[in-house]
């Protein structure tokens, strides 16, 4: 590594992502979790555990929720974790590029500079709208970015570069939420499995229901689908569950929006002045975790 460089870091709900400036990618991914041990030790997880207790009676805590900071001097240790695992040792000469939620305020944003200039010291820093950053990784500077992380989705415009806040739109729903839909109907359905293998199984799985699609029988309804649980077990669940634990992101009547997503989209692009909203829906970008799911940008 350089004696100057330039440190990438998104901190979400579930994961971080870090690297340097210029790389394809990141060089470290791991759980956004602090582990507390009952000796009072304190670590990042790196097992990916979802559960609220572990071996030996450890808690296991999350800095970021929903796209907010909750907890600073968490985040402190989360963040020396960062600096660990992409090989920096010296955070005094590392400036650093940060990704923020649009949920973000100007309050957390003061923390964040406190937090690395004062405790890291670094050079410079950056905070960079996640929405924008998203926009320019595809080339373009104008769009709609539909964002669909672990515990937040948004849909944010962007014109030139500049994120239309007052049109900004989230919705406190997301990846873990419907890892969570999934594990209780395979419960309703006499399969019970931890949070964790839930989430790896639905990365694997699930899909969102495309009307438009060519389904032999309805969403899957009544075809059996075999898989392996983590312990080896087999078993056989109806295919329907792997899109019906998706369907609360577009149909969520909880959380304001009863046409979920869509509705969401469109009332982002509502708020935009005439002039601008064609150009935005001719360039919508979907982006997060969840967006890797099958069938998401078709829905």
């Amino acid at each position: 590594m350089a004696e100057t460089c330039t440190v990438v870091a998104d901190v979400g709900s579930s994961s971080v992502k870090a690297g340097y400036a210029g790389d394809d990618i990141p060089c470290a991914i791991f759980p956004s979790v602090i582990q507390k041990y009952p000796h009072g030790l304190e670590c990042v997880e790196a097992s990916g555990s979802e559960q609220s207790s572990g071996e030996y009676g450890s808690a296991l805590t999350h800095p970021v929720s929903r796209g907010e900071v909750r907890d600073w001097d968490q985040m402190e240790k989360l963040f020396n974790r960062i600096m660990e695992q992409i090989g920096v040792t010296s955070p005094d000469s590392a400036s650093v590029l940060l990704t923020e939620s649009p949920k973000a305020t100007m309050q957390e944003r003061g923390k964040w500079a406190e937090l690395l200039f004062e405790t890291f010291r670094s050079p410079s820093i950056c905070i960079g709208n996640s929405a924008s950053l998203s926009l320019f990784a595809s080339g373009r500077t104008t769009g709609m970015v539909v964002e669909c992380g672990a515990g937040l989705t948004s849909c944010v415009p962007v014109f030139e570069g500049l994120v239309l806040t007052h049109a900004a739109i989230s919705m406190d729903f997301g990846g873990q939420d419907i890892t969570s839909s999934f594990r209780s109907i395979l419960a309703n359905h006499g399969v019970s499995i931890d949070f964790h293998d839930a989430r790896m199984m639905k990365e694997k799985m699930a899909e969102v229901y495309v009307p438009s699609k060519d389904y032999s029988n309805g969403n899957g309804a009544g075809e059996m689908k075999r898989f392996e649980l983590p312990d080896g077990t087999e078993v056989n669940v109806d295919k329907k569950i792997f899109t019906d634990c998706t369907e609360p992101l577009f149909r969520n009547d909880t959380v304001g929006f009863p046409n979920g997503l869509s509705n969401q989209a469109y009332e982002s692009l509502r708020l935009c002045d005439d002039s601008i909203r064609k150009v935005l829906a001719n360039n919508v970008v979907v982006a997060g975790g969840t967006s890797l799911l099958p069938g998401i940008s078709d829905r």
